[in-house]
């Protein structure tokens, strides 16, 4: 499960220099914090799939903060809840337009 689309030069304030298209974002750590209601999670994003499968350096990382009641999980197993935030990401700013992969 992961998400594809561009990093454009300005996305999280940065100056890349330069978009990347095909962009492979994946969610490389997921913590759900019951007590205070919220899912840490942190995504890394790389130059392609193949560059993730191959275990190369990433060219995006970033932790976001999710409340609960943000996400519409189907129910609470690891699946469910995966597909509930990356429904989420796509409608922040640094993923609009992204797409499924």
């Amino acid at each position: 499960m992961a998400i594809t689309g561009i990093l454009k030069t300005t996305n999280d304030g940065k100056d890349y220099g330069v978009d990347f298209d095909g962009v492979y974002y994946k969610i490389d750590d997921l913590f759900v914090d019951t007590l205070i209601e919220e899912v840490r999670v942190g995504v890394r994003g790389y130059a392609s799939k193949a560059a993730r499968e191959s275990n190369s350096m990433g060219i995006y990382k970033k932790r976001f903060l999710i409340p609960f009641s943000d996400l519409t999980p189907k129910s609470f197993s690891k699946v469910d809840i995966l597909t509930a935030v990356y429904s989420y990401l796509k409608k922040l700013p640094d993923f609009t337009g992204m797409s499924d992969c």
